[in-house]
């Protein structure tokens, strides 16, 4: 495997990492808000920014979020 597959095989398990964080942490919220609320969450969408400051590496910031709900019978 050469370092440049390597580096591509790094990348790919933080991403999943991160991605599985994000699942659990807003499962949390999800199951919370249905609990309480008894109205089901079809979807959620999360936006970003980028907040790179000159001479920085690149990064992005959340601004906002965004819930759909299956009220409909």
């Amino acid at each position: 495997m050469s370092d440049y597959q390597k580096t591509l095989r790094e990348i790919e398990v933080k991403k999943q990492d991160l991605e599985n964080r994000i699942a659990i942490a807003v499962q949390a919220e999800v199951s919370k808000f249905q609990s309480e609320n008894d109205m089901p969450v079809e979807g959620i969408y999360i936006h970003l920014i980028e907040r790179t400051e000159m001479g920085e590496s690149k990064r992005y910031e959340v601004t906002s979020a965004s819930v759909d709900l299956d009220y409909k019978p």
